[in-house]
């Protein structure tokens, strides 16, 4: 069913009449949460507010929203994502981080779902719920990806219901993730993270501002450092450390995180299934990286659920970690984020968002 959203200033309301910069842009609300996104650019999630601290989540990159058909002259080795990279969370498919070339299909960074445009239908708006169906097909790889989110009156849970086919008629392998990056309108020192992951892995050194070993295993959280000793990851750093870094974690006992700013008692947190994403990949940019993209301008912070490690889908392949469909077939995924406020740490997120504090 499609129904047009209606307008309405009260409980759960929906507006897919907004343009911004150009981009089409769809409003999901209720009394607790605001979110907004880029349908023209992957449905990337740009706005994350929570309206009772006024708080926004997301991440904003220091240039604003970058609209992905304003493109430079040429093709970065990377791909376009980082020349229009605008912060905020955003999905990956068919490829997860490095560019890579798998079945004869370049893949640029973080594959294609995340720039193309989506189409979209209101299935559901009324003052308890609201409801939106997403859906885009990729156009170097035969998916489909569909995707479902519903808020709720009272509630503080963003629910997303995904499923990616395989429309060929060949098997076809490929990575999946998603990638929510927190900016500093929320993000501090006193901020913690929680995760019950018992291994990590700190990725190659490729910046001068690296601060961790590269290469390493590591039992979380305690990762080594480069200059000696060990850094403790579940720690938000400070933007003077001049620092950018990433390490996979793994062996997740449950598909959770939480990361909560003690000095504000407010947190961001999300929780799936360990089947579909059993790796947690961990990227801080703490005012970090003096050359390209960044030029120490940036504060962040993503843990991003993965399907498969290590970066790019012809290494994930060669690893065994990659996902691959029949033809025909599909995967399904309920994904949740969940606001919470008044505690200083998370001691379990359950599968329908509910919050235990630490």
């Amino acid at each position: 069913m499609s129904v047009l959203a209606r307008d309405r200033n009260y409980g759960c309301r929906i507006n897919d009449d907004y343009t911004y910069r150009g981009m089409r842009v769809m409003v999901m609300e209720n009394d607790l949460l605001r979110i907004s996104l880029l349908l023209d650019k992957g449905t990337t999630i740009y706005e994350y507010l929570y309206k009772p601290l006024d708080i926004d989540f997301m991440f904003l990159n220091n240039q604003g929203v970058r609209n992905p058909d304003r493109l430079p002259t040429n093709v970065h080795s990377l791909g376009f994502l980082t020349d229009v990279y605008d912060g905020g969370w955003h999905e990956q498919l068919p490829n997860s981080g490095n560019p890579s070339n798998y079945g004869g299909a370049e893949q640029g960074l973080h594959g294609e779902v995340c720039l193309l445009p989506w189409r979209w239908s209101v299935l559901e708006d009324t003052p308890d719920r609201i409801c939106a169906r997403f859906w885009v097909r990729t156009y170097r790889t035969p998916f489909l990806l569909e995707k479902t989110m519903t808020l709720e009156r009272g509630k503080a849970v963003l629910s997303i219901d995904e499923r990616v086919t395989n429309e060929s008629s060949a098997p076809q392998h490929f990575m999946w993730g998603h990638h929510p990056t927190l900016g500093e309108a929320f993000l501090d020192e006193s901020c913690v993270i929680d995760i019950p992951a018992r291994k990590g892995y700190t990725l190659p050194r490729w910046s001068a501002d690296n601060h961790l070993a590269g290469g390493a295993d590591f039992t979380w959280p305690h990762a080594p450092a480069e200059s000696g000793g060990v850094l403790d990851l579940s720690r938000v750093r400070s933007r003077e450390v001049c620092q950018e870094d990433a390490a996979y974690l793994s062996e997740l006992s449950e598909g959770w995180y939480a990361v909560t700013n003690v000095r504000r008692k407010v947190g961001f947190g999300q929780v799936w299934s360990v089947a579909v994403f059993p790796y947690v990949i961990l990227w801080l940019v703490y005012g970090g990286t003096p050359g390209y993209p960044w030029y120490r301008q940036n504060y962040n912070l993503a843990l991003e659920p993965q399907s498969s490690i290590p970066e790019g889908l012809s290494d994930a392949v060669q690893a065994g970690t990659a996902l691959r469909l029949d033809g025909g077939a599909s995967l399904e995924l309920n994904f949740k984020t969940v606001v919470y406020s008044g505690i200083a740490g998370v001691a379990h997120i359950s599968p329908d968002g509910e919050v235990v504090p630490r």
